[in-house]
């Protein structure tokens, strides 16, 4: 075979040359994990790990699938970290609509984009921007969608190309945009200005063939060795070429998780690995309201005390006041 023609010595007498040849790529027996989806509600423990069968043809000496987490040696751990988008913030009080960035006030490290700044602001409560920088990891090549979800303006840009461009105000708005990725880490910038009044901003996206989720930062340092183990962590009998899922177990919080699946025939010596698939859970349960309360009046003095809170994720507390009761905190009291 030379290119695309093949030639064929058919007797003696001559030869027959036929072209345009089309070759026809075999089946792919492994499992294709389509998504890792963190739980809402929990404490950053579980994910919901979804695959369909690939190529698998539906004969009867398929019979199930294991899940299988891994598991870093204790010589890996020291490189393993937990991925993060940089978010620059930055102040320009005055600067209306459309601004240009102002001065830098701080620099974090935002595990996912996912802020309602009426609630938590940064610093200030209007006229800010912020900017986020980071990688992501596109886990199957395809079209992936984005959406946007904010009040003021945002412009997405992923491997510099812009796929969200709408830096005007506006109240709480879905933006759509789209973008063909292969397999592998791109390069994500997320900006954000606030003008006035509400402040909010958050960043999904729908994997080919998966759900719609936060968009996750790439995971740091975490590869897969033959020194670490791969663990046993449930079976899903067979049932088609229906997709699967499955609730799974992470290592702990924030820490990357990489899972496998394997196809198991009736033959124990014929299986088929899935390419390994890598995401974290976060905890997303909020610190329970503090306890004890009490209120001293002076004058026009009141001064507040309350049992300090002794939960792990704890961060700051912040007070708030109105003139009746079962009001609901926000900027404006």
């Amino acid at each position: 075979c030379d290119g695309n023609y093949l030639t064929v010595a058919m007797n003696a007498e001559g030869v027959i040359v036929i072209d345009d040849i089309n070759i026809i790529t075999g089946p792919n027996q492994d499992p294709v994990i389509m998504d890792l989806v963190d739980v809402g509600n929990d404490q950053g423990k579980q994910m919901i790990l979804s695959w369909h069968p690939g190529d698998l043809i539906d004969l009867p000496y398929f019979t199930e699938f294991s899940v299988h987490r891994y598991s870093p040696d204790p010589s890996e751990l020291g490189s393993v970290t937990i991925g993060a988008f940089y978010g620059e913030y930055f102040s320009s009080p005055g600067s209306g609509t459309s601004p240009d960035f102002g001065e830098l006030m701080f620099t974090r490290e935002d595990s996912l984009i996912s802020f309602n700044f009426d609630q938590d602001p940064p610093q200030v409560y209007d006229d800010f921007q912020v900017r986020w920088t980071g990688e992501i990891y596109a886990p199957v090549t395809g079209l992936y969608n984005f959406r946007t979800y904010s009040d003021d303006g945002v412009r997405l840009f992923v491997d510099g190309v812009p796929v969200v461009d709408e830096w005007r105000d506006y109240p709480m708005t879905n933006h759509y945009g789209s973008i063909e990725l292969t397999e592998g880490i791109h390069s994500l910038v997320y900006e954000y200005y606030e003008n006035g009044g509400g402040a909010q901003c958050y960043l999904y996206w729908t994997p080919p063939g998966g759900t719609e989720s936060l968009v996750p930062p790439a995971a740091g340092g975490l590869e897969i060795s033959d020194l670490g183990t791969w663990d046993y962590l449930s079976t899903v009998p067979w049932h088609g070429h229906e997709p699967y899922a499955v609730m799974v177990n992470t290592l702990e919080d924030k820490v990357p998780t990489a899972f496998r699946v394997t196809a198991h025939t009736e033959d124990q010596n014929v299986f088929f690995h899935s390419a390994p698939f890598v995401g974290r859970s976060y905890d997303n349960i909020a610190p329970p309201a503090p306890e004890g309360l009490t209120a001293v009046v002076t004058d026009t003095i009141v001064s507040l005390s309350w049992d300090a809170s002794n939960a792990a994720d704890f961060n700051y507390y912040s007070v708030h006041r109105a003139l009746h009761a079962g009001f609901q905190p926000n900027l404006s009291n």
